[in-house]
């Protein structure tokens, strides 16, 4: 199982599971989602920084991807148990592969943190880290680092949060589109396509255990208006 990305086809599958978070976000915010990833919140803003600037300096200092990815014989066999939480913050994929992972990880972050709030939306940001990660060390051990794995639980998850609360026909389409992208995925032994599956499932069961108090931008400004 791979858990470096593959080629056009696994690109265009990443590219059409992002989509339908992002316009299931739309769907639960109820407004302009261009407007509203002008304005991130703060723990959005937060996440991405964690992320985003080892990944940066590891190119200035080469030894931050050795020390901090995932390698499963220094976790199982020395104890090295942080690299489960660590690997998520370097990139093994070159600039190439850091300037994606950080653009789809702002864009996500923004619309996850909106509609989960921010402890939720950081929660399931961390579990899918710790959860690929073991699932990469034990059921799969591969090398590996970045934080594309935990952003698709990330994302995925906005998708199954829509299904359960809308339960209407554009956002079952938008999970089944989800859910045969990641199957794809997986028949093509890319591993993110069992992160995305987690992903829908977190978020259906966050949903129903406890699901945030979404506020809707044209309920927002309706509000403001009011109240003046």
């Amino acid at each position: 199982m791979s858990t470096s990305g593959g080629g056009t086809v696994n690109a265009v599958l990443y590219v059409i599971v992002l989509a339908c978070a992002v316009r299931a976000g739309a769907a639960l915010l109820g407004g302009d989602m261009a407007r509203l990833l002008r304005r991130p919140p703060v723990a959005a803003v937060a996440l991405w920084l964690v992320v985003a600037i080892p990944s940066l300096l590891q190119f200035a200092f080469p030894g931050l991807l050795r020390a901090l990815e995932r390698d499963p014989d220094q976790i199982r066999q020395h104890g090295q148990w942080w690299r489960l939480f660590t690997s998520a913050v370097v990139q093994d994929g070159g600039v190439a592969g850091t300037v994606w992972n950080l653009v789809i990880l702002a864009v996500v972050a923004v619309v996850a943190i909106r509609v989960w709030g921010s402890a939720r939306g950081l929660i399931i940001f961390a579990v899918g880290v710790v959860g690929f990660n073991l699932a990469t060390t034990y059921a799969w051990p591969t090398v590996g680092a970045g934080n594309s794995a935990a952003t698709f639980v990330l994302a995925a998850s906005v998708t199954g949060l829509a299904v359960a609360k809308a339960r209407d026909r554009v956002t079952v389409l938008l999970a089944a589109v989800t859910a045969a992208c990641a199957i794809v995925l997986l028949v093509l032994l890319d591993a993110h396509g069992s992160a995305m599956l987690g992903g829908l499932v977190i978020g259906v069961l966050v949903a129903a255990i406890s699901p945030p108090g979404i506020v809707s931008a044209p309920a927002a400004r309706t509000g403001r208006v009011a109240a003046r």
